[in-house]
């Protein structure tokens, strides 16, 4: 089993952190994926604010289930890879952040399809459904992280880190299967 675990809103507090660089209540809006619509803020004032403030990604704070998600994660996969989206200086600074909660350096950064990684064997867990859905369409596995603005939330509230064990065990006697 390969695993492909995302960083921003899975291991990475990213709403709190991009909520406060653009002035919004950190409790607005938590049901809605782009949350920042609601407050009437484009798309490029949104990540223009976050690409201004350049100790963003360095601040950004781990979620309190970082460590245990990560040993689940590493059981099934010792060699997994976190993925997330980057545009203009954001990838190094997200290394650092890998590098420094993680200590690795095993990530994929790119502004591509999720979805173009998808094959037989490989798990994708992420937080936003759109990529969930993409992944699986081209016949990846994946598994939505619940959170309160996804398609999971029904499960919340509970142990991310023990979900996400359960999921992986499922696909593991999948894979096992003969």
């Amino acid at each position: 089993m390969n695993i492909l675990l995302d960083m921003d809103g899975v291991l990475a507090n990213f709403r709190d952190a991009a909520a406060r660089v653009n002035w919004l209540p950190l409790d607005a809006h938590l049901e809605e994926w782009n949350f920042h619509h609601k407050a009437g803020l484009t798309d490029e004032q949104f990540y223009a604010n976050i690409a201004a403030d350049i100790e963003f990604w360095d601040k950004l704070e781990p979620y309190p289930w970082l460590e245990q998600l990560a040993s689940v994660v590493s059981y099934f996969d010792p060699h997994y890879h976190i993925v997330s989206y980057t545009n203009g200086d954001g990838s190094s600074a997200k290394q650092r952040w890998i590098k420094k909660y993680l200590g690795h350096e095993r990530a994929w950064m790119g502004k591509g399809d999720r979805s173009r990684m998808a094959m037989s064997g490989t798990v994708l867990i992420d937080d936003r459904d759109k990529n969930v859905s993409a992944f699986r369409s081209k016949c990846g596995w994946a598994i939505t992280f619940p959170q309160p603005w996804n398609a999971a939330r029904e499960a919340l509230p509970c142990d991310r880190a023990l979900f996400v064990e359960s999921m992986l065990e499922q696909l593991r006697t999948i894979e096992d299967a003969p």
